[in-house]
């Protein structure tokens, strides 16, 4: 039951259609409230702190962004499933300025202080999602809200933050544009010692009394470049606007996605059947889309934002040249 149960609520958030209402690309300059008692002023330093602390920067360079996977021998080939959509052709080189991205996913503890500070509702915080939100868990939101928070902590702490490209993102989880197929410490899908099985999601299921198909973030080891569950723990909004067939005209010096569009980038991966997310979902090259609020679809269907987005998270990205640590 726990397994479908987190493969429906996968399938409900990626299968959405049309776009509610536009999403702004920078309306995330969230006030903090003019005063905050010790506790609180507390916390936000704590976040804040942490937050500077989590930055990973990553030099700049130069790969090949794309499906790579025509370069691994044809037994690999036939093994896996690629390029179901076709969005992730043609190969294509890109340059990026260097740039500092989080090492985790945003928790919910994290945007509860974020929502205390400020003043705006929880995200996810609905009845129908109350029983999955566990603080230390990737949390759930929708593209403005993840937005919104990351811009507002570069508000905070006076950086230039925002959400990752998907060309940062890739850059990223293939250690600066190897050819690597799993974001992972080796490059390999080992399930239980650096991908969480289904096994280890019923358990970590079974102590919170959850049915998500999550484990603990940040059991295993990081990437090479110390990033924590980029192949795990929810799927993650990028900044790009989504185009199929982007990758044929992207241009190749820090490519930001197309100018407008109606649903946004998703990249990484949610843990779900072990046969599924080693064959299909869990790939580096992957791409994902979504509506950045609630689609009209899911919405009269009775479903909220909060469920419709509750396995889509974000970890956020400071647009600097020069190391913050």
């Amino acid at each position: 039951m726990n397994k479908l149960l987190g493969l429906l609520l996968v399938c409900t958030t990626l299968t959405a259609c049309a776009k509610e209402a536009p999403a702004t690309q920078t309306s995330g300059q969230t006030a903090t409230k003019p005063t905050l008692d010790a506790e609180t002023q507390q916390q936000l330093q704590q976040l804040l702190d942490q937050t500077r602390k989590n930055m990973i920067f990553v030099q700049g360079g130069s790969y090949m962004m794309g499906n790579f996977t025509k370069q691994l021998s044809p037994k690999v080939l036939k093994t896996f499933s690629f390029d179901t959509s076709g969005d992730i052709d043609p190969l294509h080189k890109v340059t990026l300025d260097s740039f500092s991205m989080s090492a985790h996913k945003a928790t919910f503890a994290e945007l509860d202080i974020y929502s205390k500070v400020t003043g705006k509702p929880r995200v996810s915080n609905s009845e129908d999602v109350m029983r999955y939100r566990l603080p230390q868990s990737a949390a759930g939101m929708t593209w403005q809200q993840a937005q919104d928070y990351c811009q507002w902590l570069g508000t905070q702490l006076k950086l230039p933050m925002g959400l990752p490209t998907e060309a940062q993102w890739e850059y990223v989880a293939r250690n600066r544009g190897q050819n690597v197929l799993y974001a992972t410490d080796n490059g390999k899908f080992e399930l239980g010692i650096n991908v969480p099985s289904y096994e280890q999601q019923a358990i970590f299921a079974a102590k919170y009394k959850t049915s998500r198909t999550l484990s603990y973030p940040g059991q295993f080891k990081p990437t090479p470049l110390g990033f924590y569950d980029l192949i795990s723990e929810n799927y993650e909004w990028m900044q790009d606007w989504y185009d199929r067939n982007y990758y044929a005209h992207s241009p190749e010096h820090n490519p930001q996605g197309p100018a407008s569009g109606s649903k946004k980038v998703l990249r990484s991966a949610h843990a779900q059947d072990d046969f599924y997310f080693k064959y299909t979902s869990s790939f580096s090259i992957n791409r994902y889309a979504d509506d950045p609020v609630i689609d009209a679809e899911s919405k009269s269907d009775g479903m909220t934002p909060d469920y419709t987005n509750f396995n889509h998270s974000a970890r956020c990205v400071v647009n600097s040249a020069q190391p913050l640590n």
